[in-house]
């Protein structure tokens, strides 16, 4: 695969993906409703007339999904995940233009959902055409259009993970970052999550006479300074990924405030633990 090729022809497609976007901007997609049926019908239509493959997936008839698939030869897998739902536009007064008119206007394109995240959303529209168009790819790429993720992904990514339609080796987070369009970025994102929760027992007693009880929250809060040692704890990244952690703090630290690049430095490079409810 010709990496030159296909950027300089994503480089030529900007007034492509700002037609697309300001197109998806058009549907309201925002909560509390939250409907992507539309959106999904647009996707669609421009995956069929351009002859790539998709599939729609849908716990509710209204909340839609939407997968693009371009084949690769070999048997791994990159999913590239987003989301069409947006949140409520506010006061439609108070916006430069109308929230769902998707206009085109000096160098933007304007409504709610352009930066979160239909304008990403175009973009792997756009992508995926890229791609389909290459006589051969190594790896298959996924593009999921999902929805609810403004609430959770209820219908939408947990739904899709739960029934095991996720399957793959790399998955890349469409959403926008700190960045913003003209300083986009690629970072390494979620390290992963575990919920612990330490159960202690003990004996009531009366509170005239503690002495005849074992009380369980005492015991607890000994184990507290252990658990806030977890948070110094630095992280043991394997070797292929370790250039990307690297990458990604180098690439912020020019534009980042001393003491706000060292909290992003140590979140990168070690756990965060949150102690909650004794």
């Amino acid at each position: 695969m010709e990496l030159k090729k296909i950027l300089k022809q994503a480089e030529a497609t900007a007034d492509e993906v700002a037609e697309l976007t300001s197109g998806l901007v058009k549907f309201n997609s925002a909560h509390p409703d939250g409907y992507t049926d539309k959106v999904v019908e647009y996707i669609k239509a421009y995956c069929d007339k351009h002859g790539i493959e998709n599939e729609v997936h849908a716990h509710d008839p209204k909340k839609q999904n939407i997968v693009a698939r371009v084949k690769g030869s070999s048997k791994k897998k990159v999913i590239w995940v987003g989301h069409m739902d947006v949140v409520p536009e506010g006061k439609p007064e108070n916006w430069t233009y109308p929230p769902y008119s998707g206009t085109i206007a000096d160098g933007s394109v304007w409504g709610r959902g352009s930066s979160d995240m239909k304008g990403s959303c175009a973009a792997a529209m756009v992508s995926a055409r890229i791609l389909n168009e290459m006589d051969s790819i190594p790896n298959t790429v996924e593009y999921w259009f999902t929805c609810d993720e403004e609430i959770g992904g209820g219908a939408g990514a947990k739904w899709l993970a739960e029934t095991g339609k996720f399957k793959g080796d790399v998955c890349v987070i469409g959403d926008g970052n700190g960045g913003g369009p003209r300083a986009p970025s690629i970072d390494l994102g979620c390290k992963g999550g575990a919920g612990v929760k330490l159960i202690a027992r003990g004996r009531t007693a009366h509170g005239s006479t503690p002495f005849l009880g074992d009380n369980a929250i005492s015991k607890l809060i000994k184990g507290v300074p252990w658990v806030e040692k977890i948070d110094d704890f630095e992280l043991d990244f394997p070797k292929d990924i370790l250039p990307v952690v690297k990458g990604s703090l180098e690439y912020y630290k020019a534009s980042t405030p001393p003491a706000l690049y060292k909290a992003m430095e140590h979140n990168f490079y070690t756990p965060s633990v949150t102690c909650n409810i004794i």
